[in-house]
């Protein structure tokens, strides 16, 4: 039975357990990893709590179970001090101190069993007694007593697993609301990201114009736009990821590619860890920023003009003869040039 090891008042103490080792996992995978003096200091509440209900309240019906229970709360408790002992670096002879690791955690334990199993023992002296004592009662009273204490064993046990179905109900849902939550939160954040606009071809004539820019600094300037500050083409596109900025998932494919083919595969959306000094304030909190670059252009006059040929939508690899962009210090750009030199047409849509 589910209560059959706990006193009355403690039938419920199986779901306190599993609490307590909830608690201690979601310690150990959420705190304890980043702050490490915090996870100690929360070991040690929630390990010095139960050491305190089972030396104190002794909740099993066998008083080994409950030496053992109180044994294993303090050694966990003491544990984390000695991590943080060791943190601090606290000048102690390396002897004495292997001496009290060891004493604490294989001493103790025996100590506290061997009192545990001599309490067990007088425990068994005591039900023998009891037992002595019903004998002498008459079969008839004897026969509604144990049927009375079956029926109510039914019972209780119906009630405590009902209880306890229902907590491990509420956990699964909390822990998939939480899932959840999370995950939608990554997709919320990954949206808030700071999105980089398609690189216009005349920003370089405007950094040089407009803004006096040295022309040494144009193309630096010019690299943190194209390649968010990833440093180059080939380490923009490792660290980074691509997708169509117009595709609608709400839509199924047939009805996008009917409804909106002049659209899809012409204006690409990469996603890139933020490595801007923005990243270092809360200008940017989510992490993330986004870099559009157009791939196709279409004039009003209905001309189109397509980089496609140059790269296909959203690879990261350059078609054959076809080099990686490269600074023009005369158009002030990154373009792209066939491997023998020659200036590509539509360069500045790759």
């Amino acid at each position: 039975m589910l209560y059959e090891h706990f006193e009355f008042n403690f039938r419920y103490f199986r779901l306190v357990l599993i609490l307590q080792r909830l608690l201690l996992v979601c310690i150990s995978l959420f705190i304890a990893e980043s702050d490490l003096i915090t996870g100690c200091v929360l070991m040690i509440l929630v390990h010095g709590i139960f050491f305190v209900v089972a030396f104190t309240q002794q909740p099993y019906l066998n008083p080994l179970p409950d030496a053992l229970s109180a044994a294993a709360s303090f050694v966990c408790m003491v544990n984390p001090i000695f991590l943080l002992l060791a943190y601090y670096r606290v000048d102690m002879n390396s002897a004495a101190a292997a001496t009290l690791v060891l004493g604490v955690n294989f001493g103790l334990p025996l100590a506290w069993m061997t009192i545990g199993c001599y309490r067990c023992c007088k425990r068994e002296r005591e039900v023998r007694e009891i037992v002595a004592r019903l004998d002498e009662v008459d079969v008839e009273t004897l026969e509604k007593t144990t049927r009375a204490v079956k029926t109510n064993d039914r019972a209780l046990e119906r009630d405590t697993s009902q209880n306890i179905a229902s907590s491990f109900m509420i956990m699964a849902f909390g822990a998939f609301a939480g899932f959840t939550l999370i995950f939608v939160s990554y997709i919320w954040v990954a949206a808030q990201g700071n999105v980089v606009q398609h690189t216009p071809a005349n920003l370089g004539r405007t950094y040089r114009d407009d803004q006096r820019l040295p022309a040494c600094e144009i193309g630096n300037k010019l690299a943190n736009v194209e390649y968010l500050y990833t440093g180059g083409w080939d380490q923009f596109t490792s660290r980074c990821c691509c997708r169509d900025h117009d595709w609608n998932p709400a839509l199924n494919f047939s009805v996008a590619s009917s409804s909106s083919r002049a659209v899809l595969g012409e204006l690409e959306l990469w996603t890139c860890p933020d490595l801007s000094p923005d990243n270092a304030t809360n200008l940017n909190p989510s992490g993330l920023l986004h870099k559009l670059r157009r791939r196709v252009h279409r004039h009003s006059d209905g001309r189109v003009d397509s980089g496609l040929h140059l790269r296909p939508f959203c690879s990261p690899h350059f078609a054959p003869g076809v080099a990686t962009p490269t600074y023009d210090d005369e158009l002030l750009a990154y373009v792209v040039r066939y491997t023998n030199g020659t200036l590509a047409p539509e360069h500045w849509l790759w």
